[in-house]
């Protein structure tokens, strides 16, 4: 047998018996210690009989609120535990009952913090722990960036890439999973010219703070993925409803090469979920002063707005959500060299020379979750609004190819007009 092979180690489904871990890698009960080239030691746990993982480390640091994160390119400040679930950004608690409830090893309620959410989460092979040397073989790397349009979302059982990675193990083509948080809602979206004044003044670009906090989050990758054995010339990565929709913003944006392939799953920058202009934003700057009673005169209403407490800025942006406004990116020059529009959008995709391949999928009939704004419709209505937007005749290609009349039946609609808003949110490029 070969001597790196335990004898009493268990097989797997597949009659793999795994190799104990690597001589850089110490390992007990369920801990992991990895000595990483650049950052140190590295404290994790062992996930699952193949799989090391390294729970909530700090990517960057965040210097206040509305303010652009900076990548953390050090742990020397850090507690070297990362066996425990990190903190969220702070969100609604929604309830997972829809879903079955919350999955065995989630934490209930979530651990929320604005300047602890930046983390990452790694999950890898432990044989590939011991290929972290200078000119070893790297394992190909698959990022993920959770979905929960713009205001939720976070790293969690649901979203635990250390599974995908005992399955690559297992089909003997294995990988490193790396799980990116950033900042939701008004903490990671919010424009003003308050803000723009403000960004101009520290040197960042302004809003976009969601997207520069994935970019940091990617850098980070480039930089220190090797040190788990994994390639930063092979990476690809996915993301699901708003982490798609952010892949392909940065497809588009003024990033460097930040990975090599892309998987987009249910989003992208289409017309319902495009960069919107600063005037949207602007106005919604003002609503949410208005929802905290800051008035949107006061001279020193960004100082309040920065004052109120994280579960108050939380409640009042989620009020803002159900009524309506969206958290979208701020289309800027400072993010978006060509501001992206519904018309030039397939282009600016093809521009994007540095991913060299790109996966584009959906579910079946995603606009189920759109009942609500269906129902509150009507045929006339739609019609006329789509008359309005895009003239008549293409209005009657749209209506023609979904079956709308003004006279049918208004049940029958309801499915046609959930159909259309899917599509148009979730299919649009």
């Amino acid at each position: 047998m070969d001597s790196n092979i335990t004898k009493d180690a268990p097989s797997n489904e597949h009659g793999v018996v795994p190799k104990a871990p690597p001589s850089d890698v110490s390992s007990g009960s369920q801990k992991v210690a990895l000595t990483h080239s650049e950052l140190g030691r590295l404290d994790g746990l062992r996930f699952l009989p193949t799989v090391a993982q390294f729970r909530a480390i700090p990517f960057a640091t965040v210097p206040g609120r509305f303010r652009q994160s900076v990548l953390l390119t050090d742990l020397s400040a850090t507690d070297r535990n990362f066996t425990q679930t990190g903190y969220a950004c702070p969100q609604q608690d929604e309830s997972d009952a829809p879903g079955g409830g919350p999955l065995p090893g989630d934490i209930r309620p979530i651990l929320m913090d604005e300047y602890k959410c930046l983390i990452v989460q790694v999950s890898a092979p432990l044989e590939a722990l011991s290929n972290t040397a200078p000119g070893a073989p790297k394992l190909p790397v698959l990022v993920y960036i959770h979905g929960g349009g713009m205001h939720s979302g976070k790293t969690d059982q649901q979203h635990n890439m250390g599974y995908v990675v005992e399955q690559s193990v297992q089909d003997e083509q294995p990988v490193v999973t790396v799980n990116i948080q950033y900042r939701l809602g008004a903490m990671g979206f919010l424009t003003s010219a308050d803000l723009l004044a403000e960004a101009a003044s520290h040197n960042e670009p302004p809003g976009n703070f969601a997207l520069f906090d994935q970019r940091n989050g990617l850098l980070w990758v480039q930089k220190f993925i090797s040190g788990f054995g994994g390639d930063p010339e092979n990476v690809t990565v996915m993301g699901e409803s708003a982490g798609s929709v952010s892949i392909h913003a940065h497809m588009i944006s003024t990033a460097p090469k930040l990975f090599k392939r892309a998987a987009l799953m249910s989003g992208s920058l289409s017309p319902m979920l495009s960069a919107a202009p600063f005037d949207h934003h602007e106005k919604t700057y003002q609503t949410l002063l208005e929802a905290l009673s800051i008035s949107p005169t006061d001279p020193d209403r960004l100082a309040k707005l920065r004052a109120v407490t994280a579960n108050e800025l939380v409640t009042a942006s989620t009020k803002l959500r159900d009524s309506g406004t969206a958290w979208l990116p701020l289309a800027h020059e400072s993010f978006f060299p060509v501001l992206p529009t519904w018309r030039n959008i397939n282009e600016l995709t093809a521009r994007c020379d540095w991913v060299e391949s790109i996966i584009i999928g959906t579910t079946g009939f995603e606009g189920y979750m759109f009942l609500p704004l269906a129902t509150a419709i009507t045929p006339s209505s739609l019609t006329t609004l789509l008359k309005h937007q895009l003239g008549p005749s293409n209005a009657s290609k749209i209506l023609a190819a979904y079956e709308i009349t003004e006279d049918m039946d208004p049940n029958l609609f309801i499915t046609r007009a959930m159909e259309f808003i899917g599509e148009l949110t979730f299919d649009g490029t």
